[in-house]
């Protein structure tokens, strides 16, 4: 699992992706597929205990600043809640949402527009 690989060095800085956790245009829905790398970040925490993070939100550049802004931050925190629901501490895990400000790809193209709308899961602390 990719992502798997990602997490087995832990670095403070370091952002990884949580690639299956795509949102539709204006939504905050996770897929099915998404708690399989929830359950990863859920057995990374449990493992170390030290470990501080922040869920990253972000969207695409569609729409206005101040919607893409809200959304990013409803998804953070839907995924932050995910996590305490099911077993984080709250200690560990904080949530910010940042809007459009930090595109990965091009707004171009939907492809782009998709790889943007993302969660990203940020080392603070280990």
């Amino acid at each position: 699992n990719n992502l798997i690989d990602s997490l087995a060095v832990i670095e403070v800085g370091k952002a990884v992706v949580l690639d299956s956790l795509q949102f539709a245009p204006n939504s905050i829905e996770n897929t099915e597929s998404a708690k399989q790398d929830l359950a990863i970040v859920l057995k990374v925490l449990k493992e170390n205990p030290g470990l501080k993070a922040e869920i990253a939100g972000h969207t695409d550049r569609s729409g206005l600043d101040e919607l893409n802004q809200l959304l990013s931050k409803q998804r953070a925190e839907a995924v932050y809640n995910y996590l305490i629901t099911n077993g984080a501490k709250a200690a560990q895990i904080s949530w910010k949402g940042y809007g459009s400000s930090t595109p990965i790809a091009s707004n171009k193209y939907k492809w782009g527009r998709d790889l943007n709308r993302r969660i990203e899961f940020v080392i603070l602390e280990k």
